[in-house]
């Protein structure tokens, strides 16, 4: 763009300079002060023509300048998408394994809780049977192996 624009002001420069200075009129001659006026006309368009291709330069560079800035923008968009993805994935990942941590914990209570409640049925029976067990050798016998059986069982449970 600006190639073609600085040719196109050169152009009518070259165009305006090519006229010739002296041109007749219906007496002859233009006079000395007309060609001094169409001089000084001549070179007014050429200040001009300096001032636009200036002007021109300038929209050039400040162009390319946000041409080079739009670049960088587009290329800290694609990185921030990629970081903006790979934590979306590392955030899914840790929802996955929360997920499967509450379920497993869910799990655990519930397994706890049912522990909890055999220990509780069997030792309610010991107690019960041991409460109505003191009338023979045999019944107290038995009822301390039920004791002990129950003290063993309820350690394991308990280390589980």
């Amino acid at each position: 763009m600006s190639k073609a624009m600085s040719a196109l002001l050169c152009s009518l420069f070259l165009i305006l300079i090519s006229v010739p200075a002296f041109a007749q009129d219906e007496e002859g001659l233009i006079s000395e002060k007309q060609s001094r006026d169409q001089g000084d006309r001549y070179d007014e368009l050429a200040a001009k023509i300096e001032k636009l291709q200036d002007k021109l330069d300038a929209l050039v560079t400040t162009s390319e300048r946000y041409a080079g800035e739009n670049q960088r923008l587009k290329e800290e968009n694609a990185r921030l998408e990629n970081e903006l993805y790979l934590v979306n994935t590392e955030l899914n990942q840790a929802r996955n394994i929360a997920d499967d941590t509450s379920r497993r914990f869910d799990s655990s209570v519930v397994a706890v809780d049912q522990r909890d409640q055999i220990r509780f049925d069997y030792g309610r029976r010991v107690e019960d049977f041991c409460a109505d067990a003191w009338g023979s050798e045999d019944d107290r016998e038995q009822c301390s192996r039920q004791q002990y059986n129950f003290g063993a069982v309820d350690s394991i449970m308990k280390s589980k």
